[in-house]
């Protein structure tokens, strides 16, 4: 199937996202935006879900009270949509604006949609009489990810910037807990895996740190070259695309 060229200023970012069976496409553009599931099974089109702004952020899936949702952002809304019919459950307005990258993150109960020059915003989703209902939990607008998309850990939420600044929020108050200046600009997305946060800069070092309250680095590993893109976590190992090269890490025996 081919969708043609996107018709974005940018060009198309926007990563797929596979689920049960089918295969998501986040088609964010200036003209005919739209959220189009595949069957993994045969390619054909299984349902396309009409959008109406532009972004190049991607979709990701929340285990909700109310079930599985398809959470995306655009530059105006953040959306939750069933992801086997591709109906939208609710929509919450008033939270991003200008050209929006970061994907949303999602962690017990709450999405995180933030993004530099607009206030981030944690919304809450409950359970009402017509379905799911957003609520605004809380606002933050001091430093904010222009690239790198946020990740949760239940209690926290945590984000790079492009000024090279960790930052730590608590996920139920939206209280700064830490933030910590970096050597270099954060490009790719910080992903939590166990007890530990793991980020890549631009200049290619992999920053390891406590997900906690506290901030606590416990170590940094250097690949030689810049990365752009977010490391993979599969069977105790670690896959990293470096700007010329694919690593996989695992632990040494012994």
């Amino acid at each position: 199937i081919s969708f043609g060229v996107p018709k974005n200023h940018y060009g198309h970012s926007s990563s797929l996202l596979v689920y049960n069976t089918f295969l998501y496409v986040q088609l964010d553009q200036d003209k005919d935006p739209k959220l189009i599931a595949l069957n993994i099974a045969d390619g054909k089109e299984a349902w396309t879900a009409k959008r109406d702004t532009i972004s190049w952020a991607s979709p990701i899936i929340a285990q909700t009270p109310m079930g599985e949702q398809l959470i995306l952002n655009s530059s105006e809304t953040v959306d939750g949509y069933d992801p086997l019919t591709g109906k939208e459950l609710w929509s919450q307005k008033d939270v991003l604006s200008g050209e929006v990258a970061p994907s949303p993150a999602y962690s017990n109960g709450v999405v995180f949609a933030a993004q530099e020059y607009a206030t981030a915003a944690a919304i809450q989703l409950e359970k009402g009489d017509g379905g799911t209902v957003p609520k605004i939990l809380w606002e933050f607008d001091e430093q904010l990810p222009e690239i790198s998309s946020p990740v949760g850990d239940g209690e926290r939420f945590y984000f790079g910037t492009v000024a090279g600044i960790l930052v730590c929020l608590d996920a139920k108050s939206g209280e700064k807990l830490w933030e910590h200046e970096f050597g270099d600009q954060f490009l790719s997305s910080p992903v939590v895996v166990g007890d530990r946060l793991f980020i890549a800069d631009k200049s290619g070092a992999i920053h390891i740190v406590q997900a906690s309250s506290t901030f606590n680095l416990i170590g940094s590993r250097p690949m030689g070259e810049p990365v752009f893109a977010t490391p993979a976590f599969m069977d105790n190992r670690i896959y990293v695309r470096t700007e010329k090269h694919l690593y996989c890490i695992e632990q040494a025996n012994g």
